[in-house]
């Protein structure tokens, strides 16, 4: 799952999710209702309606005990060998990335808790080329919130630091790589599908923005950063809902450096 475009990391998005942690936000009393459960399949159709061009996604998921203990997605991604410590945390999974059946790269994730911060490490090997790299991310928690991460990016480091409202939600996430910020704006009429049991961390790890851990489905997000030139670059995100699917994003309009609509049909 590295090195994703824009639009493959929303469908990414729109998959990546796992059963709870207890030491981050796991309380369900305090979780919106209809997001503590996931179906064992998620399919869905993406038109890109400028293009035409149609990418078909379907993510089959296995828990036990109620924690997910494999992820399979037909883009070649497979999530296993999920571990938990006795207080339910989880403490590390594997990543195989496939194409055409052939495996070409891993990602072996460990994870250890301190008292206000989890570090995430990452083996990356490619299969294909050899070589590989270790990247560690540390989160900074306040109150069960991610409020921070440091991010080893494989030569560069990335300073991220997110901002809450009174309803949970990030409405701002700054990064030191490229001046990257991420602004959001919510309906809180629709709940965020992808925050399973509050399992924060997880969707910080595939999700990799705030709007995979708010509370709260984004109505907007606002991407402003640095391209390899140098040049500042804006992406305007506009997401619709269908309340009737559980708050899934049906539709996705982004207009920046170029401008495109997504229509997203799911078969859940």
């Amino acid at each position: 799952m590295k090195k994703l475009s824009w639009l493959l990391s929303c469908a990414l998005m729109a998959i990546a999710i796992t059963s709870c942690q207890k030491d981050i936000s796991q309380d369900s009393s305090n979780q919106p209702a209809g997001t503590d459960t996931l179906p064992k399949r998620i399919s869905y159709t993406e038109k890109n309606s400028t293009t035409g061009e149609t990418q078909n996604v379907i993510a089959d998921y296995t828990f036990s005990n109620g924690k997910l203990i494999k992820f399979a997605a037909n883009w070649g991604d497979t999530l296993s060998a999920f571990t938990y410590d006795d207080k339910g945390n989880l403490t590390g999974y594997i990543d195989k990335a496939s194409y055409l059946g052939v495996l070409f790269q891993t990602d072996t994730y460990k994870m250890s808790y301190g008292n206000n911060s989890v570090s995430v490490e990452d083996t990356w090997a490619d299969l294909v080329n050899g070589g590989g790299e270790v990247n560690t991310t540390t989160y900074v928690l306040l109150d069960s919130l991610i409020v921070g991460a440091a991010m080893d990016l494989g030569g560069h480091e990335d300073l991220v630091t997110y901002t809450y409202n009174t309803d949970g939600n990030v409405i701002k996430e700054v990064h030191s790589h490229r001046n990257e910020v991420r602004t959001y704006t919510y309906d809180t009429r629709y709940k965020n599908p992808f925050l399973i049991k509050g399992n924060l961390l997880f969707s910080a790890i595939n999700g990799g923005d705030g709007g995979s851990i708010s509370v709260n489905m984004p109505a907007t997000e606002t991407i402003v950063y640095n391209d390899d030139n140098g040049v500042q670059q804006t992406y305007n995100l506009k997401f619709t809902v269908n309340e009737h699917i559980g708050s899934y994003p049906t539709k996705v309009h982004s207009d920046g450096p170029s401008t495109d609509d997504y229509v997203i049909t799911y078969n859940l």
